[in-house]
């Protein structure tokens, strides 16, 4: 009787454990650099709420909740801002390996493709990316650019695998995707223009391994999900309801009566709340700016209703003008916010540690000339990816009228996930910061980069190979192709 040997782990599982203690060191790097995370005044007002465990829709409750429950465990921003930055360097790692594998047709490695991701990883963790300090960052806008790369990352898994099995590990998946979609809406007032697209993206995906009949009704899930964890989270923690809607409401027409003198009679009650000089301050979509030319009161909502519903109806070409100004200044270079490197003044002794302000001074220093040196890097402008994903969008839909297959509708669906973010501040924008647009941007980056690794990798072995079978541009040339061996071994 044979005697069974010892157990080993598989070769498998150690690779996955070698990536992920890779991402777990720099996500420890990047947490003991800008410890214990850095706090916008937005960031405050959550972390206030969480503390107090009175929460509103100012801001989407789910961060301050999330935060309120590591406070109630003895825990605190800093224990969190350390599981974030940890997904979110997981999050782009995966995403940029399953890239790589999908634009290879899987003929790149697994283990190659890990190597690139690492690389892309580090290189947008260097000062001409704001990712780094992004990731510490206590932000909604980050949150969601996790969510968009976990979601990347099981898509383009998914569609690597092509399993037309309903097994553990595709429900697993699919279930982590659903809550993932749901999430993203939840962290982000303007993502909800993205249900639909995550509707349709989720039904498609489910039809691949389920009947048609259940796919039809797995569209309804993401919309489901998010307005039942909506309703849930109300219930629960009782949230006080902030009405959001109408500050891009106010600054459109503050706008109109800022570009479009002759309708300032059209407008009343948003006339005799400004300032007089109020053009000459004022910057269409720049909601600081705002604060300087209102009188006190200027939040009657009735009347902010009825007259921008008047805007619509009588003048959307010009309300379309202001939204296109408004828009265009996420592109163009502009002066305002884009990146903190500090805790804002609060009551809870909340400030950054004093062991790696020399590197953090550096590093800040370093991004801020990335950001405004007259040759900038493309990794810190938005035009660049948002006509990157325009065309390439165009090229996927092309290639899906032609085929009219599964794997080109996926990857259509997938990129006007990014789209329909940008385009969310077309239909409502109030301030210009770089890191509105961002998850958008990065997920472009990682998109392109991706593809980018597996041209080179390809090419790389196309060449290996080449030398190895002794090709040459000689003469002899037909001969040894001839000659050449056809077995893979030979390889």
């Amino acid at each position: 009787m044979s005697i069974p040997g010892p157990r080993y782990p598989s070769r498998k599982f150690l690779a996955a454990g070698f990536w992920l203690a890779f991402c777990f060191v720099l996500a420890l790097a990047d947490w003991a650099v800008f410890y214990p995370g850095i706090m916008s005044f937005d960031s405050i007002v959550q972390y206030r709420e969480a503390y107090q465990r009175s929460f509103s829709d100012m801001h989407p409750p789910i961060m301050a909740i999330c935060l309120s429950m590591f406070l109630r465990v003895g825990l605190n921003i800093q224990h969190l801002m350390f599981l974030q930055c940890l997904v979110g360097m997981i999050g782009v790692f995966q995403f940029v390996s399953q890239a790589i594998c999908v634009f290879s047709r899987n003929r790149i490695s697994l283990t190659k493709s890990r190597i690139g991701a690492a690389a892309v990883l580090v290189l947008l963790l260097t000062p001409i990316s704001p990712l780094a300090i992004y990731l510490m960052t206590f932000w909604k806008d980050v949150w969601l650019l996790i969510a968009f790369c976990w979601i990347g990352a099981i898509v383009l898994g998914l569609l690597n695998e092509e399993s037309a099995n309903f097994c553990l590990k595709e429900k697993m998946k699919l279930s982590a995707l659903l809550a993932l979609m749901a999430l993203s809406v939840m962290v982000r007032h303007n993502a909800i223009v993205l249900l639909p697209v995550f509707a349709v993206l989720f039904g498609v995906l489910v039809d691949r391994i389920l009947p048609r009949k259940i796919a039809f009704a797995a569209v309804v899930m993401p919309p489901l999900l998010y307005f039942a964890a909506n309703a849930g989270l109300n219930a629960a923690f009782h949230i006080q309801p902030y009405s959001m809607s109408i500050l891009p409401m106010r600054m459109e027409l503050i706008g109109l009566c800022k570009k479009y003198p002759e309708l300032e009679t059209e407008f009343p009650y948003t006339t005799q709340m400004l300032k007089p000089g109020y053009r000459e301050t004022f910057v269409i979509g720049a909601i600081e700016t705002a604060e300087k030319i209102l009188q006190p009161g200027f939040n009657d909502e009735a009347s902010i209703r009825r007259e921008y519903r008047y805007a619509v109806s009588h003048h959307p070409l010009s309300l379309l003008d202001i939204k296109l100004r408004a828009f265009s200044g996420h592109i163009r270079r502009n002066p305002h916010l884009k990146f903190m490197l500090e805790v804002y003044e609060n009551e809870f002794g909340l400030k950054l540690g004093e062991r790696f302000l020399k590197y953090r001074t550096w590093f800040a220093a370093t991004l801020w000339n990335t950001f405004h040196e007259t040759r900038r890097w493309v990794f810190v402008e938005h035009g660049i990816w948002l006509m990157a994903n325009l065309l390439i969008l165009a090229g996927l839909c092309i290639r899906w009228i032609r085929r009219l297959d599964r794997r080109s509708l996926v990857e259509m669906l997938l990129l006007l996930i990014p789209l329909g973010y940008y385009a969310s501040y077309l239909l409502a924008s109030i301030a210009f910061d770089f890191r509105y647009m961002y998850p958008s941007t990065l997920f472009m980056e990682i998109l392109v980069l991706g593809g980018v690794v597996s041209l080179g990798m390809s090419a790389a072995d196309w060449i290996f190979a080449l030398r190895s079978r002794g090709v040459s541009r000689s003469p002899n040339y037909a001969l040894r192709v001839a000659e050449m061996p056809s077995s893979r071994s030979a390889i």
